[in-house]
């Protein structure tokens, strides 16, 4: 599976435009509804499915499913059945009415998650190996034939020796295997085994400055492109001609 040259997340727009700010795995029935609009209205070539917003509303529904700044406690959430079974529920939803468009499953790294649920408190490697797995058990408790890419990003650079797990059963699955690298995680050597990787120093990852000016789209091979959430849609439906005609 080819991957393509602008990779386009719009996850936080539609969020936004599309539900009020309503996060829509509030309602994973409604996610197929949810992801064809905004394919629709950006012009999408792929259907991304996030787990970190799964991850938001799960624990905003579920008072019963608590995780504090415990590595055992993350490990069991992450890897657990309340969470993979409430991924599996949307994607299932997503997959029964995305025609053929290609779908992404979009994962927060094992340092991502180490911040998000420990904060400032110390993360070693035997942490970051250990979330590793937990994400690698997710993968294989949801996947669905339908799935063509695993999206993974991250931020600490320690956690890149840890994705071996991660493009392991994406290649399993004979899935693309994509890694977005931001902040201290962007400049450093990666790992062999990921099919394409999008990095801040390399210019590759869209500055979000672009959007509010004039500027001409970044030169390059490929680019990843988030899209604002605090723009007018006619501004950002211009700007999203502006990459389609960059990258046809």
């Amino acid at each position: 599976m080819l991957v393509p040259s602008c990779w386009v997340d719009g996850m936080a727009f539609g969020q936004a435009v599309l539900r009020g700010g309503e996060n829509p795995w509030t309602k994973p029935e409604e996610l197929g509804l949810f992801h064809r609009e905004l394919a629709s209205l950006l012009k999408l070539k792929l259907i991304e499915i996030s787990i970190d917003a799964a991850m938001d509303a799960l624990l905003e529904k579920s008072p019963a499913v608590s995780v504090g700044n415990d590595v055992e406690a993350i490990e069991d959430f992450v890897s657990g059945s309340a969470l993979a079974g409430y991924v599996a529920r949307g994607i299932d939803v997503v997959l029964g009415g995305s025609g053929a468009m290609p779908i992404a499953l979009s994962l927060p790294g094992p340092g991502l998650i180490a911040r998000r649920f420990m904060g400032d408190a110390p993360v070693d490697e035997n942490t970051l190996d250990d979330l590793s797995m937990a994400l690698t058990g997710l993968v294989r408790a949801v996947y669905r034939e339908g799935i063509d890419y695993i999206r993974i990003n991250e931020i600490d650079p320690r956690a890149l020796e840890f994705m071996e797990p991660l493009t392991n059963v994406a290649e399993h699955y004979q899935c693309a295997s994509v890694l977005l690298l931001r902040e201290e995680a962007a400049g450093v050597d990666v790992p062999e085994g990921f099919d394409a990787i999008f990095r801040d120093k390399d210019g590759q990852i869209l500055p979000s400055a672009w959007w509010r000016n004039s500027d001409e789209v970044p030169q390059g091979k490929k680019l990843f492109v988030e899209v604002p959430n605090d723009m007018e849609p006619e501004v950002v439906l211009r700007r999203c001609s502006d990459l389609k005609t960059a990258f046809i």
